[in-house]
């Protein structure tokens, strides 16, 4: 609580003063509280990546194009090391028995192997991806929702009431050459 110091003058005004270090105190507790209610959901990944790429695994069996798919890769296109590290979502990936590599923005139009997927981190310009997806029908994904709900991918891991939500942009879904299954669109946010 502030230490506070009142005085009555001599005209009937009341000076309230409180001490420097209250006051201190005070704008510090503030400022902490208005630092994290600003950064509360602002994480452009609400969903732990493991359970992104468990969800992103059984999503492909609902996808008429990669069902019957074998040899899946996942290209995990990065631009530069930031909070989320290219090898960690890689790792992830391996982990659940999905190949993935990660690939750096500027080559990802030079890779000898075709992926099935390309999922983006965040930090990376989707349209610079968008065409490369479009042209090679290789389904765009990745864990920032907005970038499913702009149509920057087609498909996004998303967060609705603590739970994870799948956001299917049809839009782009179609022009990557890719289809789900009507069981998958039920369960997801679908954005037209």
């Amino acid at each position: 609580m502030l230490e506070k110091k009142t005085q009555v003058q001599s005209d009937g005004r009341v000076d309230d003063q409180r001490s420097p270090r209250a006051l201190t105190t005070a704008c510090f507790i503030v400022s902490s509280l208005l630092l994290f209610l600003s950064s509360a959901g602002a994480d452009p990944m609400p969903v732990p990546m493991n359970l992104q790429v468990e969800i992103i695994k059984r999503m492909f069996n609902y996808d008429k194009a990669l069902a019957n798919e074998t040899n899946l890769v996942v290209f995990v296109v990065h631009q530069d090391e930031g909070a989320v590290r290219p090898d960690d979502i890689v790792r992830a990936f391996e982990f659940v028995g999905v190949v993935s590599v990660a690939v750096r923005l500027d080559a990802l139009t030079s890779q000898s192997r075709m992926p099935s997927a390309v999922y983006l981190l965040p930090g990376i310009e989707a349209s610079s991806v968008s065409r490369y997806c479009t042209d090679n029908k290789v389904l765009s994904i990745s864990g920032v929702p907005a970038l499913a709900e702009t149509g920057s991918v087609a498909v996004s891991i998303g967060e609705e009431n603590r739970r994870p939500q799948i956001i299917v942009n049809m839009k782009r879904l179609q022009d990557e050459g890719h289809n789900f299954s009507a069981q998958l669109l039920q369960l997801a946010k679908v954005v037209q």
